[in-house]
């Protein structure tokens, strides 16, 4: 991830668009072209965060675990730009105030999700239950749709099967889950978020 955005999203070419037109106007609003694929990458994190975001409400996690590979099946070409990018690409460096805000708005509804969520299902919100939180709703999820969208491929059936087998396994009390949660957590630390339900 250590490539700049522009090199990875916006290679060099011509001020001229394919349809004939200048491309300044079309990038007259933005300082850069960094700044028009932060925006474009908060306008599709924000889409994806709606349906995770209304299972929570609902409480349904296992619904919000499944929106992943639901919402990369109907927005192929934008699961690849978010599995490509992290709010961290977009929180450091000298970009637009509006869009850092924006970033760290997303970033703070998906954490709160997963409060709601570990409150919900294991009983309290401390580092160990966060962290089981993390894994089953954000990390199983993206792990299980990667291989899958770097080929540029929908996520198959079998995805949803293995993440909920794993959901149920950490979050219904079987001694797996059991074994998790009674285990002091090792390191807060959650994925280096990429969908980011945020």
């Amino acid at each position: 991830m250590g490539a700049s955005p522009t090199r990875r999203f916006a290679p060099a070419g011509s001020n001229r668009s394919s349809h004939g037109g200048n491309k300044g106007s079309f990038y007259y609003r933005f300082a850069s072209r960094d700044a028009l694929l932060g925006e474009l990458w908060l306008t599709t994190v924000l889409a994806y965060q709606e349906g995770f975001v209304a299972a929570i409400e609902a409480g349904d996690g296992l619904a919000a675990a499944l929106h992943t590979p639901a919402w990369a099946r109907q927005h192929l070409d934008d699961a690849c730009l978010l599995l490509l990018y992290s709010r961290h690409d977009f929180v450091q460096g000298d970009w637009p105030a509006p869009l850092k805000r924006g970033v760290r708005d997303q970033a703070r509804r998906f954490e709160a999700c997963l409060k709601s969520f570990a409150r919900h299902a294991f009983g309290r919100v401390g580092l160990t239950q966060i962290r089981c939180a993390t894994f089953v709703l954000a990390e199983v999820p993206i792990a299980a749709v990667k291989t899958h969208l770097q080929q540029r491929k929908p996520p198959p059936p079998l995805v949803d099967e293995l993440i909920t087998k794993t959901y149920h396994a950490i979050v219904d009390g079987g001694d797996l889950g059991r074994s998790i949660l009674v285990t002091r957590a090792g390191s807060s630390r959650g994925v280096k978020d990429r969908f980011e339900p945020a």
